[in-house]
């Protein structure tokens, strides 16, 4: 699939699945994908200077009935954590993220930041089990347990690998 076609099938998958804002940052690497979002008139495109603020203004529109998606980068997903867990898991408002992978294999511009988006996206790795015994021995009582080791609701992560869109 050539990356135009590809671009028309995430589209059509994110409206089939009654998406109608969706929040994206300029990148070269999804240039076909931001282009079909922008031209498709059933969908309000909203441009971002900064992924973490498209993770506010996707949580208000959802707060007034909104069904919206986030297309942004790995680097600018790690930018955005703090917005995802003090808006979206807090709250519990739901967000689509589309997670363009830079450093995937083949690409050595980002190494580092590919080497780190699946270990920052696996739920239960160890350093989140750590964390949570921690609070577990910390915390004073059965409620707190349960809070802390509770699965978060809020953002959905899809990850768009380089082939797909090459």
């Amino acid at each position: 699939m050539n990356p135009t076609e590809a671009a028309k099938t995430i589209v059509m998958g994110l409206k089939g699945a009654g998406i109608n804002l969706i929040a994206t940052l300029p990148d070269v690497n999804l240039a076909d994908l931001l282009r079909e979002v922008e031209e498709d008139r059933d969908l309000t495109h909203v441009p971002l200077c900064r992924e973490e603020e498209g993770i506010g203004i996707c949580a208000g529109a959802y707060l007034v009935g909104k069904k919206c998606a986030a297309i942004m980068q790995n680097g600018g997903f790690f930018n955005s954590n703090n917005a995802i867990v003090s808006t979206l898991l807090q709250y519990q408002i739901p967000l689509l993220l589309l997670i363009y992978y830079a450093g995937d294999i083949g690409d050595r511009t980002f190494g580092t930041t590919g080497s780190m988006t699946e270990p920052v996206l696996r739920p239960g790795t160890d350093q989140t089990r750590a964390s949570v015994n921690r609070r577990r021995k910390t915390s004073g009582g059965a409620s707190g347990n349960q809070r802390s080791a509770r699965p978060a609701c809020g953002a959905q992560v899809v990850v768009i690998r380089t082939e797909l869109l090459s």
